[in-house]
């Protein structure tokens, strides 16, 4: 009985020691030959050991805007099927000669009284003062000028709304025409012609719009609502204005008030993107925003344009 205690105990103990084993070898093999139970665990020298490859750059989602010159821009607009008529040569010099304009020296004009109860006094070349207006009735007088030909004076007043713009002969000092022209803006004698020219602004989006008015109170120009630009001599308008869904250039000749070029801007320019200046050396220019995104402008002459507009006949 002892005999075969003893061999069922070290039978025990040889499948204890085979199981043993089996168990070491599988550990062994579950964490590999080159590393140990806690570096497993930890697995940061296992990154380490590891090759790294770099992952490739993300292409860019748009590609960045290249910037587009005055001349590229130029380039890629439509032509016009049927181009306008040519403008006037007097428009293109329109900046050669030297106008004139009103001076100071007599005879001269004098707003005297106190806001609101205001007349007008005329300074003569020797001197003499002679009452031009004779206001009856409380009126305040804006301004007072006479024109560079020295026949006319123009007095601009109010006794109420709207103001009045009355003319005088300067030699007689008689009341020739009253008129009203409106109430705001900024009015004063042409350079060269006894025309009124009356510029508002403050009209919505920066708008503004020049009125010419013959001395009698005709109106003879009106551009539309936009931007406008008048010649050194005062002669021309150039105007770009928004009108029944269509952005136009025109240019109005400020004598006669006649309309002598009329354009509609292609689709790929509107009314918001051009500016109309007057350069001493170039003449006529318009500012275009060339990259709206950007808003990058360039300066084009005018004749650089002509062949892109669209023909515009309506009066």
């Amino acid at each position: 009985m002892r005999h075969a205690t003893g061999r069922l105990g070290g039978l025990l103990l040889v499948i204890s020691g085979v199981v043993g084993a089996v168990a070491f070898a599988w550990s062994l093999r579950i964490v590999g030959p080159s590393e140990s139970v806690a570096e497993q665990r930890d697995g940061s020298d296992a990154e380490q050991n590891q090759e790294l490859t770099p992952s490739p750059a993300a292409p860019p989602l748009t590609q960045p805007r290249q910037p587009i010159t005055g001349d590229e821009w130029l380039a890629a607009q439509p032509l016009a099927n049927d181009p306008p008529a040519a403008l006037p040569a007097a428009f293109w010099r329109a900046g050669d000669a030297e106008p004139t304009r009103p001076t100071e020296q007599a005879p001269r004009l004098e707003i005297v009284g106190e806001r609101g109860r205001q007349n007008v006094e005329m300074h003569d070349a020797n001197g003499n003062v002679h009452e031009l207006t004779g206001f009856t009735q409380a009126q305040h007088v804006y301004d007072a000028a006479i024109s560079a030909d020295g026949t006319l004076a123009y007095v601009w007043h109010m006794a109420f709304t709207p103001r009045q713009v009355s003319t005088y002969d300067v030699a007689t000092r008689e009341l020739l025409h009253r008129f009203k022209p409106g109430s705001g803006g900024r009015l004063r004698w042409a350079a060269s012609d006894p025309v009124l020219l009356l510029q508002t602004g403050g009209m919505g989006m920066g708008g503004s719009r020049v009125t010419v008015f013959a001395p009698d109170g005709t109106r003879l120009v009106q551009t539309g609502i936009g931007s406008q630009a008048l010649s050194p001599d005062d002669g021309w308008v150039l105007s770009t204005s928004w009108q029944r869904g269509a952005g136009r250039v025109e240019v109005f000749q400020v004598a006669t008030g006649k309309r002598v070029f009329g354009a509609l801007l292609p689709v790929s320019m509107t009314a918001t993107m051009i500016e109309p200046q007057w350069d001493a050396d170039h003449g006529p220019m318009l500012s275009v925003v060339t990259d709206p995104e950007y808003h990058s402008a360039d300066v084009f002459e005018l004749a650089q344009l002509v062949s892109i507009l669209e023909r515009d006949a309506e009066p």
